[in-house]
């Protein structure tokens, strides 16, 4: 086969320029949409456990003759709600524009209603905070000092900026001290690295008041 002769490579740099351009603007809005999907389960008060593409979400949504799908995004959230308590999962539809901003309300449809009360992950919402508190201050006791935010277009961001705001909340509380972690990466963590993490007198105190865990002595 023989190679493209100089006269045709200016039509094969174009089209690999508009490739890489597609790519690129895909990614952006990609982005830009999960964005605006965290920032709508926050401002209703959904605490996001995980938050991704689903592989097949089926025709949940009504159709949009009118529209291209090629401008939607759709995201599945399992979330704890903050006011009522417990668990759910929910299907998010993102419309944006060439410009990666949204140009409609968010489409929600849930797969499964959060419903409050009872025990296990029901259980009210502060109790299982303070536990997940807890358990951050027991690795820091067993010598963690560090804690990695997740790299470019590694998953689990969301669990991760989860983790730094209740390490936040234990170094205002003063039970340890940490560095002020910067900004993260934009579509992947809001926070980056928390280093120097140590428990305080105080938070020593606190971990000896508590119940060992089964199997530590």
């Amino acid at each position: 086969m023989s190679l493209p002769s100089l006269g045709n490579q200016p039509v094969f740099l174009l089209a690999a320029a508009v490739l890489l351009f597609g790519i690129g603007q895909y990614w952006w809005r990609y982005n830009q949409a999960k964005g605006i999907a965290q920032d709508w389960l926050h401002e209703h008060h959904y605490r996001v456990l995980k938050l991704s593409q689903p592989w097949f979400h089926g025709a949940v949504f009504p159709p949009t003759p009118l529209r291209d799908s090629d401008r939607a995004f759709v995201f599945e959230a399992i979330i704890d709600d903050e006011d009522l308590g417990g668990s759910g999962a929910v299907l998010l539809r993102v419309w944006t524009t060439w410009l990666g901003v949204t140009d409609s309300e968010v489409d929600v449809a849930w797969k499964r209603m959060p419903h409050g009360g009872g025990a296990g992950e029901y259980r009210p919402l502060a109790e299982r905070l303070a536990d997940e508190q807890l358990g951050l201050m027991r690795r820091v006791e067993a010598g963690e000092t560090r804690f990695y935010a997740p790299r470019r277009y590694e998953k689990d961001g969301a669990k991760y900026d989860e983790m730094v705001e209740h390490l936040l909340a234990l170094s205002r509380r003063g039970m340890i001290t940490c560095t002020e972690p910067e900004a993260g990466i934009k579509g992947v963590t809001q926070y980056s690295d928390v280093a120097d993490v140590a428990l305080t007198p105080a938070g020593r105190e606190f971990l000896e008041s508590r119940p060992k865990p089964a199997g530590r002595s």
